[in-house]
């Protein structure tokens, strides 16, 4: 797992024992994100002067920089198959081709300030959200085309993440509740309430069956889908 502690220095941490196992630095305008390929081998960092950086994990080389936002890159996200990047500048997203280095779609999403961002499992939506908006907007990562709009929180969304099979999305909220979405038909089909306080993070276990959720209260919970 990652830190991004100080301003020019990424922390690399044993997730085992919280101790630090090594770092990258080196570069002057500090880092805004980092990112983890699904193999592991490689990782993409979000800076400052806003570029991206690909760089392999066991060497620290750096083997792509992508150039073309013109702010800081506040997120950075690889694709379930990790030929393709998703990064976000305030209001515009980008997707690149790893292989090439070169964009293959541009979001400009005048309407938000986007700050995170999440692929589906088959990489045929992108989920965008932002601290200043209560709405999760859905957009096709290669027409940059928005597809659908999932409303009904009340507060800033933390988190969002994708069933395996795509076929619900599940966000947290500092309205402290979770809710679980039908993608076909962008709408909400369950509401879970128990946290009393913000909901920092959720995911869906491998299988589908269970939804995890962390929040500022001190707990985690874990919610059987399965039952509803």
């Amino acid at each position: 797992m990652f830190d991004i502690y100080e301003f020019n220095k990424v922390h690399i941490i044993n997730a085992g024992n919280g101790s630090i196992v090594g770092y990258f630095t080196g570069h002057l305008w500090g880092y805004c994100s980092v990112s983890f390929s699904p193999d592991s081998k490689s990782i993409a960092i979000g800076f400052m002067d806003s570029s991206i950086g690909i760089f392999d994990f066991n060497t620290k080389k750096e083997l792509h920089r992508l150039k073309g936002h013109t702010r800081p890159v506040c997120s950075v996200s690889f694709s379930p198959n990790g030929n393709y990047i998703a990064s976000v500048s305030f209001d515009t997203i980008f997707i690149w081709n790893l292989e090439t280095g070169s964009k293959i779609c541009l979001i400009d999403d005048q309407t938000n300030y986007v700050k995170y961002i999440c692929f589906s499992t088959n990489e045929d939506c992108l989920a965008t959200w932002s601290s200043f908006e209560v709405i999760i907007r859905i957009w096709n990562p290669y027409t940059g085309n928005e597809i659908g709009m999932l409303e009904g929180h009340t507060n800033d969304i933390t988190s969002v993440s994708f069933s395996p099979d795509d076929k619900y999305l599940a966000s947290g909220s500092y309205d402290q509740t979770i809710r679980i979405w039908k993608m076909s038909s962008r709408s909400e089909l369950y509401r879970f309430e128990g946290h009393n306080d913000i909901v920092r993070s959720v995911s869906f276990s491998p299988n589908g069956n269970c939804l995890v959720s962390g929040s500022d209260d001190k707990s985690i919970r874990i919610w059987n889908l399965e039952k509803r």
